[in-house]
């Protein structure tokens, strides 16, 4: 019972390289911005956030947080708010929705 994982992990031990360590933060900035672009893109078709969650392989806790940050960076409280706000930006042709 031992002896697969066992094998399993030394295989992949094997292959492993090393973490250089840097980070790049202007990439996690524009994959973050891609993120919640997608967020807003679904919330303003109507998904529910665990349909958001699923589709974007993260946890619903994780999702209802960046919605929830969103939703204060454009100053509304409710959903319906966050959606009249984000419809008047598209009309006026601004395009940074936060």
């Amino acid at each position: 019972m031992v002896a697969t994982p066992w094998h399993t992990l030394t295989g992949a031990w094997s292959e492993a390289r090393p973490f250089d360590g840097r980070y790049d933060h202007a990439g996690a900035r524009s994959a973050s911005a891609l993120i919640d672009e997608s967020i807003l893109r679904m919330l303003l078709n109507g998904l529910e956030d665990k349909v958001i969650a699923r589709r974007l392989d993260i946890s619903l806790r994780t999702c209802q947080r960046r919605i929830a940050d969103l939703m204060d960076a454009l100053g509304a409280r409710t959903r319906l708010q966050a959606g009249y706000v984000l419809g008047r930006r598209l009309r006026s042709g601004e395009r940074q929705a936060a």
